[in-house]
């Protein structure tokens, strides 16, 4: 006999006067707004102090192309364009700083606080959504994607907003929530590839609730969702082939079991701390998900009612779905083991630690230790704001001493792309050339380096009587230290500079001024 899994909707549903409605929930709205509060400080403190790093740098890059590069991926990004094109719209609108260009990101990690409230609470009650807003204001996981002008934020966000459908949607079972459901899946889609597993994931538990239930939305819309939204995917499809031959795994720890088992604490405090402080969280993470995975264990197997069975089995499903999936694609097919790679899964880690505060009986122990992980991710956000050492290398810095002291006519020489592609963000007036021979990273082609205003150079090149050579060692550092040794063999040396670890060498060249 089939057992029924409902989604219930928590408490009383709210009066037709919004007035009264405020009034009934004034100190749970309160609550709200500080925490929301707190997270947009953190979010817009600082927003533009610190460089763009590489890939910052590439969606600058990308964003200032037109609309038609973006869409035909000219550019040949390994992502799809929804971020590009909300970036190049709003830089038209907003100008191109950096704190202009990170501002959408800070924002959609605003809204995340307040669609991890709402999530929190329709899957469970008001104190989960709370518990889930303040994890997400305060983990310095979401507050630092929140700060970079990436498609991270935009992910979580959306991941966030495509579960909340759903359970609105099985709550109210209107059509106007399958909807809601088919735009934010489509964003999501064209913002990540990635995005589909939690499409899976949420399509997966649709059936089995659906199976098990005596009624509920039709299967037909359920379909019809899925159809249209797979029609209206077929476009990004046709881009799969050229960036499957670009992918590129060097950047991409190798996958272990240690690996896996630290996930959340990378999820949460896993960064912008010393060793003792990570141990401490990794403590404290570890004994959180034992903790709230052994009481939903206990709560699915005995099926009680007021830990929202159906909403357990679901926010289980959202992280380790996902994550075991990419997991196991590392090991039998390609890396996809980087954090922020498994943005979408996030929301279900914050949502179970967040039931753990609030609703098994044992909730005060797991509210201590949620405290507790809050205050080392207070502790990492204030590292990663104002602590030096957790700075990004200050490559704008770089660009513009370069700038005030590299004559017009000298050629400014690159070891790396990403060095490349960040001082012709910050200097575009300079001529920029990126060395590159014996090519091996599919990523660097060079079309699309000359699109972006430069070119290439090799060693058979001519250089300017007295040239520049950067040195910005973010990725294959040996490889880049061999082409630093072969210039500085060749050439006369007239002066060094160093900044962040960013170095800035000036060179006489021979008479034929050529690199043979």
């Amino acid at each position: 006999m089939k057992q029924e899994l409902v989604l219930k909707p928590v408490g009383s549903p709210p009066p037709k006067s919004l007035g009264l409605w405020i009034k009934q929930n004034r100190q749970e709205l309160i609550i709200l707004v500080v925490i929301v509060m707190v997270a947009a400080i953190l979010r817009l403190t600082h927003l533009g102090y610190q460089s763009e790093w590489n890939d910052e740098a590439l969606s600058a890059t990308i964003a200032f192309g037109t609309a038609r590069q973006i869409l035909t991926n000219e550019f040949h990004s390994l992502h799809p364009p929804g971020y590009y094109l909300l970036l190049h719209f709003w830089h038209n609108l907003f100008g191109d700083s950096d704190f202009a260009l990170r501002l959408p990101s800070a924002l959609m990690g605003i809204g995340a606080v307040i669609s991890m409230y709402l999530l929190g609470k329709s899957l469970f009650d008001w104190r989960t959504g709370l518990w889930a807003a303040a994890l997400t204001a305060l983990m310095p996981f979401h507050l630092y994607y929140s700060q970079e002008m990436r498609m991270y934020s935009q992910l979580f966000l959306l991941s966030s907003l495509a579960i909340l459908c759903q359970v609105q949607l099985w709550r109210q079972e209107r059509r106007i929530w399958w909807i809601l459901y088919l735009l934010v899946a489509l964003l999501g889609l064209y913002t990540h590839y990635l995005f589909i597993l939690i499409v899976g994931t949420l399509g997966l538990f649709f059936m089995g609730r659906r199976w098990l239930a005596a009624s509920g939305p039709a299967w037909m819309d359920f379909f019809l969702i899925h159809l249209l939204m797979g029609v209206l995917y077929i476009p990004i499809i046709l881009w799969l082939a050229d960036q499957l031959n670009q992918s590129s795994d060097y950047w991409i720890r190798e996958v272990s079991l240690g690996l896996f088992l630290s996930m959340p604490l990378a999820f949460t405090v896993g960064q912008f701390l010393d060793i003792l402080w990570l141990q401490i969280g990794y403590a404290l993470i570890l004994m959180l998900v034992i903790i709230t995975l052994l009481q939903a264990g206990r709560a699915v197997v005995k099926r009680r009612p007021r830990a929202g069975v159906a909403s357990l089995v679901l926010t289980l499903m959202i992280y380790w779905l996902p994550v075991s999936i990419m997991f196991a694609v590392s090991i039998f097919w390609t890396p996809l083991t980087l954090p922020r790679l498994m943005t979408i899964a996030v929301p279900g880690l914050y949502l179970l630690i967040a039931w753990g505060a609030s609703v098994p009986r044992e909730r005060l122990v797991n509210a201590v230790l949620v405290i507790l992980l809050m205050g080392v991710g207070l502790l990492a956000d204030y590292n990663w704001l104002f602590n030096p050492a957790y700075s990004k290398p200050p490559a704008r810095e770089a660009a513009l001493f370069l700038q005030a002291h590299a004559s017009p006519d000298e050629t400014i020489v690159y070891t790396s792309d990403s060095g490349y592609r960040l001082f012709l963000r910050y200097s575009p007036q300079l001529t920029h050339r990126l060395f590159l021979e014996d090519n091996d990273n599919p990523q660097v082609r060079p079309d699309v380096v000359r699109l972006m205003g430069g070119d290439i150079i090799t060693f058979a090149d001519p250089l300017s009587e007295t040239f520049w050579l950067v040195v910005h060692q973010d990725f294959e550092g040996e490889k880049q230290e061999s082409i630093f040794h072969r210039f500085d063999e060749h050439y006369t040396r007239l002066a060094s500079y160093e900044l962040g670890g960013i170095r800035l060498y000036r060179y006489r060249a021979s008479v034929d001024m050529t690199m043979q």
